[in-house]
């Protein structure tokens, strides 16, 4: 039988009982969630989001942002660790092929002359916290990746009158975090970029490094 101490509830309050943990047949230790997934963080204020405007997608560029970015500026001190990116059709031109929404780096810099986006709101509502992160609809970039890094969605753009497009959205779950320095965009991969109007949303977790 293993015997684990430490703190009950978070850091910083008083020691707790010693806890007895029930383990599994490989020594894994087994857990049962009691509260929601990002309860703590969300709590403690860490947890944000945003919305964009809809807006035409546009194909990667090594010069120039598109209308869907977040960047973590240099300084800030922590990570945005991203949770979900919801991408939704607006409206279209029709065509017969599919333009994928995909996630583009843009690598250890800061854009110039941009085009604010929206101010990003904390999930623990009515909280004073304020994200480090910024948003841009538009802005200059030097020398830039074009490559994509992750699909977010695919719409296909020859939809019939009454079809329903849903809302894709990524459960990212930690697995792309943007360091500082360094942002992130929702860019038009193959077909028309031009032919689609996307709205997006973005949801995070900042994370002091």
């Amino acid at each position: 039988m293993a015997v684990s101490q430490g703190n009950q509830g978070q850091s910083g309050k008083q020691f707790g009982q010693n806890i007895v943990i029930g383990l599994g047949e490989f020594s894994d230790q087994l857990i049962t969630q009691l509260m929601a997934r990002y309860y703590e963080q969300t709590v403690r204020g860490n947890v944000f989001g945003v919305v964009f405007a809809a807006a035409a997608t546009a194909a990667p560029s090594a010069t120039a942002l598109p209308a869907f970015a977040l960047w973590n500026p240099a300084g800030s001190g922590k990570n945005l660790v991203m949770l979900a990116i919801k991408a939704y059709l607006s409206t279209f031109a029709v065509g017969t092929t599919a333009t994928a929404v995909g996630l583009v780096p843009v690598l250890n810099q800061q854009p110039t002359s941009v085009g604010a986006g929206n101010t990003p709101r904390c999930s623990l509502i009515g909280a004073p916290s304020t994200s480090v992160a910024a948003t841009y609809v538009s802005g200059t970039i030097v020398g830039a990746n074009t490559t994509s890094s992750r699909i977010i969605s695919a719409q296909y753009l020859d939809l019939a009158a009454g079809d329903v497009d849903d809302i894709p959205t990524d459960k990212i779950e930690g697995s792309v975090i943007v360091a500082p320095n360094n942002g992130i965009t929702l860019c038009g991969i193959g077909g028309t970029p031009g032919n689609l109007t996307i709205g997006a949303s973005m949801e995070w977790m900042e994370v002091a490094i």
